[in-house]
């Protein structure tokens, strides 16, 4: 195995110290590297921004059944939120799962929807069955970035992860 080798003196730092320092730097190129949005040449849809009409729909359009989940959640509307989710769909927030419609909507009351939770989407990305979303999160809970992948089959959401 080859091991970088460090200099033994920088100015300002000890080995540690850079160390240190050149971990961070390769944390900060990898995260930037993670945001910017994949090329698109696999017929995937990317998205740069919202349009100025409606900030919950991308220049290139989401899956219908997506961009109805957004606009219904933005709408406050938790019935027809719920409507886009098959019988056995599931959040999972941050690791927390809630499969089921009553599960979800228990969720939704106390932490998205019931906490008036607003999205504005700034990118969006789908491939096949999966979208991600990048939304800022508004309202009286959770304010934010936040990324939401949606898993798609036919025209429900089986499942809706949100995480950072």
């Amino acid at each position: 195995m080859n091991r970088i080798q460090l200099p033994s003196t920088v100015p300002g730092f000890n080995r540690a110290g850079l160390a240190a320092l050149l971990i961070l730097t390769f944390l900060i190129t990898w995260t930037v590297h993670s945001l910017q949005s994949p090329p698109a040449s696999d017929g995937s849809t990317t998205t740069a921004s919202p349009t100025t009409k409606d900030p919950t729909m991308t220049a290139s359009p989401l899956p219908p059944v997506v961009a109805t989940a957004l606009a219904a959640a933005n709408a406050h509307d938790t019935d027809a939120w719920l409507a886009t989710f098959s019988p056995n769909g599931a959040v999972n927030d941050w690791g927390r799962g809630f499969t089921g419609h009553e599960a979800i909507r228990a969720w939704s009351d106390a932490e998205f929807i019931g906490v008036d939770v607003t999205l504005h989407v700034t990118q969006a990305h789908t491939t096949g069955d999966i979208t991600t979303v990048l939304a800022q999160v508004g309202g009286n809970g959770f304010n934010g970035p936040s990324h939401f992948t949606f898993t798609v089959q036919g025209d429900q959401i089986i499942l809706m992860r949100i995480t950072a």
